[in-house]
C-alpha cells in the first residue's frame, strides 16, 4: 500500500469540476470534526487528483496550504468514464491532458480504482498550514 504524505496544494492539478453544495457541505463537516479523515488520491508523477476534487476544494477555501494525500502510479490504476465506454489508456491520456491544460471535465465523469480502500486517517488541521 502507499504511504500518506502531506502535499502542496499548489502543486495539486485537476481534472474535475466541483460541485458546490457538496464543497460547502465538506467544509462544515471538516471543521465540525478539527482534523482530515479521508486522504486524497494522487497520481505520484504528475499530480493529478484522481479521488478527491470536493475535499481539495473544501481545504483551499478553508484556507489552509496542504492535504493528506496517497500518492499512486498511474500504471496501477484502473480507470473508467462513467457515460463512454472507452479503453482505459484513452481515459488515462484524456485524464493527464485536460489537467496539465487546466481544462475540467464535467464531475463524476472518471472513475478511478486504485485497488485497496483508502485508509482512513486522523490528521488535525493545524498540520495542514
Amino acid at each position: 500500500m502507499n504511504k500518506i504524505k502531506l502535499i502542496y496544494l499548489k502543486e495539486l492539478k485537476c481534472h474535475e469540476q466541483t460541485q458546490e453544495s457538496r464543497v460547502l457541505r465538506l467544509m462544515k463537516m471538516i471543521e465540525k470534526k478539527g482534523e482530515f479523515i479521508k486522504p486524497i488520491v494522487v497520481e505520484k508523477n504528475s499530480k493529478v487528483i484522481l479521488d478527491g476534487h470536493h475535499r481539495v476544494e473544501a481545504i483551499k477555501r478553508l484556507g489552509y496550504t496542504k492535504i493528506p494525500a496517497r500518492l499512486v502510479n498511474y500504471n496501477s490504476v484502473s480507470v473508467s468514464l462513467r457515460h463512454k465506454n472507452l479503453p482505459a489508456e484513452l481515459i488515462k491520456k484524456l485524464v493527464l491532458l485536460v489537467a496539465e491544460q487546466h481544462h475540467l471535465l464535467p464531475r463524476k465523469t472518471t472513475k478511478h480504482f486504485v485497488g485497496v480502500t483508502n485508509p482512513k486517517v486522523a490528521i488535525s488541521l493545524y498540520s495542514l498550514n
